[in-house]
């Protein structure tokens, strides 16, 4: 079982920037990077729901570490999860900026 502060959106956070880490140091430590964005995402997503940034962020940066990896298929299932997200948060951003 896990305790309320394995599941909290401070550790994804946390989790998330270290796979960045890995994932964009000159020599893609991609084997440390994925099981943390996969636990961020778990995080996110329970914790935060589906369509946050925080999670879409997450869902981008899985796709794009599959891609580094040459993992297409994994790469395109994260990018197709997130594009109707990020439309979305891409209208309600533009909606807020024309808003007086």
């Amino acid at each position: 079982m896990e305790s309320r502060r394995t599941r909290h959106p401070d550790l994804a956070v946390a989790l998330a920037n270290l796979a960045r880490l890995y994932r964009d140091r000159e020599q893609f430590d991609i084997a440390k990077a994925e099981p943390l964005l996969i636990r961020a995402l778990s995080i996110r997503e329970k914790a935060l729901g589906h369509d946050q940034p925080d999670t879409v962020k997450t869902l981008s940066d899985l796709s794009l570490l599959y891609f580094y990896q040459k993992k297409f298929a994994a790469a395109e299932e994260f990018a197709a999860r997130a594009l109707p997200f990020r439309k979305r948060l891409s209208a309600r951003m533009a909606w807020k900026f024309l808003q007086p």
